[in-house]
């Protein structure tokens, strides 16, 4: 059953090592980011939701298609578009944006409250090092069979992101089942592989080429997480 829950961030950091991670790749991975009867709980309440949209992208196009609709035209021109660019295909529900008014699902709105919160926003800040960092923006996640994310680096004009993050939900994920979060380097090579990992925040700088690798289509499970982009004033 959906409920609210009472998320809470763990209380202490290594922040010199976290810093000087950062700085010096442009990434951080920080483990057990919440208690785990909390993580516990989030994954499970958001594994038990209905009302997943699909997220479709196609170059300039987007389509997020209700339950139970049909794929069939976003995914061709979706799949067509991934050949020479842009595109993506995953599940979510509608992003939870800060400042705006309560959501449907309470567990979504003790998501809101968690990545709003001082404490969260303030990771952002020593991060980047950027103490203008004021908010945060979400959405719920999930990525099944045959869903992937191209290469791509966050960056959007008037949007003010400082870094994106992906608090990962998912339990004994394998890495041949693909949904990796890849950094690119300007050639477009591989520099890094992220494997899902239970309870564990991902911070990365933006911009930073990235992709997530297509989920095969043997995977027994969807890979779950909480995405959004820590962000300076004047976002709207």
């Amino acid at each position: 059953m959906d409920a609210a829950l009472g998320l809470k961030l763990r209380s202490t950091f290594n922040w010199p090592k976290l810093v000087e991670h950062f700085q010096t790749h442009g990434w951080v991975q920080i483990p057990n980011i919440l208690a785990r009867q909390d993580a516990e709980a989030l994954h499970r309440t958001l594994a038990g939701l209905e009302g997943w949209h699909t997220s479709i992208g196609a170059g300039g196009e987007s389509w997020s298609v209700p339950p139970g609709a049909d794929t069939a035209f976003a995914l061709g021109r979706a799949h067509a578009a991934a050949q020479q660019g842009f595109a993506y295909a995953f599940e979510h529900i509608p992003a939870i944006e800060a400042g705006a008014a309560p959501v449907a699902a309470p567990v979504l709105e003790s998501v809101r409250a968690l990545v709003t919160s001082e404490p969260f926003l303030d990771i952002g800040r020593r991060l980047c090092d950027d103490p203008d960092i004021c908010f945060a923006d979400a959405q719920a996640c999930r990525y099944g069979p045959g869903n992937f994310l191209t290469t791509h680096d966050d960056k959007i004009p008037g949007k003010h992101r400082r870094a994106a993050y992906v608090l990962n939900l998912t339990p004994a994920w394998r890495p041949d089942w693909g949904g990796l979060l890849l950094f690119h380097d300007d050639s477009g090579a591989v520099t890094r592989g992220l494997v899902p990992a239970f309870n564990v925040l991902n911070i990365f700088r933006v911009p930073t080429p990235h992709s997530v690798s297509t989920v095969a289509p043997f995977a027994p499970a969807r890979r779950y997480s909480i995405t959004g982009w820590l962000r300076t004033r004047g976002d709207e």
